[in-house]
């Protein structure tokens, strides 16, 4: 039977960020890299194989200002690169032979309304991401996944609406990626949690690429550090000059 969407309960809690060392940027950044990095499709070769994450997704020709940020989608049969040259820094679906086969999103109590599709029924407003992901682009498979608890919920196009997916053992295999897709306990960028991974047609976790390189800490960190060096070495420059105007060497501070 087509999933319901109106009797589904959704998440009560987001990522606790008193007892979990991540905070929800660094999850979402390390989680997708996780998931792009093991993303190879055996049936295809790596050149069609693009995988994005929060980037936006233009979806309906009509409505070409609209459009929604999935926190990571693949799509296959496609160029990697856009025309065969430039990075993506978008998807614009009208532009392109294929739409997005899968969809991943994290879901947080904040999103919780938007991913699901939970609107007021004879309300008009802007499609939900569910909405535009069932009925817009027609994604074959839609999967939610609850940080916090560790809950995965998959849903797969049949006909015109999404089904809900049982997954055996916390995976759900997708026959047109020749992939699986689960949860896996391990350490991933120093940190040991369940992560969304993909596995092979043998149930073997796919290796993280020799030739990735580690993640560069997400801008917001960055940019902290950078603020406070530049706050010691303003400090450090102010003394020198007070120590200059009372006539003090400053050639050791």
């Amino acid at each position: 039977m087509p999933f319901t969407k109106s009797i589904y309960t959704s998440p009560t809690k987001t990522l606790n960020l008193t007892q979990n060392p991540l905070t929800s940027e660094q999850f979402q950044l390390f989680q997708s890299h996780l998931l792009e990095s093991t993303f190879t499709p055996s049936n295809y070769s790596s050149d069609q194989v693009f995988a994005g994450s929060s980037i936006n997704l233009f979806f309906d020709p009509r409505r070409p200002q609209q459009f929604k940020r999935p926190d990571w989608f693949g799509v296959v049969g496609v160029d990697k690169l856009y025309q065969g040259q430039n990075i993506r820094r978008s998807y614009v679906s009208w532009q392109e032979s294929f739409n997005p086969f899968i969809v991943i999103e994290f879901m947080a109590d904040e999103t919780a309304t938007e991913d699901l599709g939970q609107t007021p029924v004879g309300v008009e407003t802007i499609p939900t991401k569910w909405d535009v992901y069932e009925q817009f682009l027609r994604i074959p498979y839609y999967i939610l996944f609850d940080p916090e608890n560790n809950k995965l919920e998959a849903f797969h196009l049949v006909g015109s609406r999404y089904e809900q997916l049982e997954p055996t053992e916390q995976r759900i295999w997708i026959p047109g990626l020749e992939l699986g897709l689960g949860l896996w306990k391990g350490v991933y960028q120093g940190i040991e949690r369940q992560w969304l991974r993909w596995s092979d047609v043998r149930g073997s976790w796919i290796e993280v690429p020799k030739n990735k390189q580690p993640i560069s800490q997400p801008k917001s960190e960055q940019i902290h550090k950078r603020k406070q060096i530049n706050k010691q070495q303003q400090i450090g420059k102010n003394l020198k000059e007070k120590l200059k105007n009372i006539g003090q060497k400053v050639d050791s501070i």
